[in-house]
């Protein structure tokens, strides 16, 4: 087994790499912060959790927009029907 002197430049490096490394974690997983539960009960313990969370909201935004696109056009529909039968009165 071979051993290797390091000399003080790359220790320095190693300690260069380490801290970046801990800024890195430190950016996804903020020091003294706690985890929380987002709004189907998933437990968040980072910043990277939080954001992957944001896909299910959009989703939820998606269905109640759709759902709103259906009763929309099922509205529409029941009016146009009322027209073409001749029907008098509040189309609502």
């Amino acid at each position: 087994m071979h051993t290797v002197k390091r000399g003080k430049k790359v220790e320095n490096k190693y300690d260069d790499i380490a801290n970046g490394l801990h800024r890195i974690a430190d950016g996804i997983n903020p020091p003294g912060t706690e985890q929380g539960n987002d709004a189907y009960g998933g437990v968040i313990r980072s910043l990277v959790e939080a954001v992957m969370g944001i896909p299910y909201g959009l989703k939820d935004v998606a269905d109640a927009i759709r759902e709103h696109g259906w009763a929309i056009k099922e509205s529409a529909l029941d009016i146009t029907g009322a027209i073409e039968k001749g029907e008098k009165g509040d189309a609502s």
